[in-house]
């Protein structure tokens, strides 16, 4: 009895089966068929793409350039690789300096101001002190928990945190547009990022005052700062941030706290 009622079963079974593999099969040809047309699609665009058709579909068009533009254009990158040829220039908030190979000497290239003591050994120490292989980690970290830097956290807070609330209190408006003057720019309501260096960016938060609570202000650094630079220096670069934003926003610096 056995083998009569399995077969009936085993029979139904594999119908099943034969109509499942059935409908597997026509679906992965139906794919295959797709990726097909879609590559194909894809060559004939790459070609289309370096057509010169594409010019009329992109709305960019080369346009033939003589030879004396090619030589203006040439001779203004020798000029100024004759004029960088004895120096190395670089930005500190906002203000390009160029740095003699002969003598080290930093003079001022944006303008005819003076070059303070805190923005010459900020870059001395950069260049001095700048670890191979620093980078970037896009981690973003308060003074405090930058490496070495604990036994600094009290008197940055005091130097430098405090006085930039109170200079800005009732006037954080004037930031964007000091921040801005700096080469800054804003990356939240109450967050503006300012590049010390092109390798040392700064973020400066300021939340404005009320009734209950003082207006309150935090620097961030990216992790990697004392890579690049000695963790003292990171005080000396927020003291220039400090002076020059109160400058761009003509205010008096608050000193009530240092």
């Amino acid at each position: 009895m056995l083998p009569l009622s399995w077969a009936p079963w085993r029979g139904w079974r594999v119908r099943r089966e034969g109509r499942g593999h059935a409908a597997y099969g026509g679906l992965l040809g139906l794919a295959c068929l797709f990726l097909t047309a879609y590559g194909f699609y894809c060559v004939m665009w790459g070609v289309n793409y370096y057509a010169d058709g594409f010019q009329v579909k992109s709305g960019v068009y080369a346009r033939p350039v003589a030879v004396e533009e090619l030589e203006q254009v040439t001779a203004r990158f020798v000029r100024g690789l004759e004029e960088t040829a004895d120096q190395l220039r670089l930005w500190h908030f906002g203000r390009q300096f160029a740095v003699s190979r002969e003598d080290g000497a930093i003079r001022c290239l944006s303008d005819d101001g003076p070059v303070s003591y805190n923005e010459q050994m900020n870059i001395y120490t950069l260049f001095h002190y700048c670890a191979p292989g620093a980078h970037l980690t896009g981690e973003w970290l308060p003074f405090r928990d930058l490496r070495h830097a604990s036994p600094f956290a009290a008197a940055f807070q005091r130097g430098t945190v405090l006085p930039l609330a109170r200079t800005f209190s009732g006037r954080g408006d004037l930031l964007p547009a000091a921040g801005e003057k700096l080469r800054g720019g804003r990356v939240s309501e109450s967050g503006f990022q300012l590049p010390a260096f092109a390798c040392i960016p700064m973020r400066l938060h300021f939340w404005e005052g009320d009734e209950e609570f003082e207006a309150q202000a935090n620097l961030l650094f990216d992790r990697s700062a004392t890579d690049f630079i000695h963790v003292e220096s990171v005080v000396t670069i927020a003291s220039v941030a400090l002076c020059r934003l109160a400058e761009a926003a003509g205010l008096a610096l608050d000193r009530g706290s240092m």
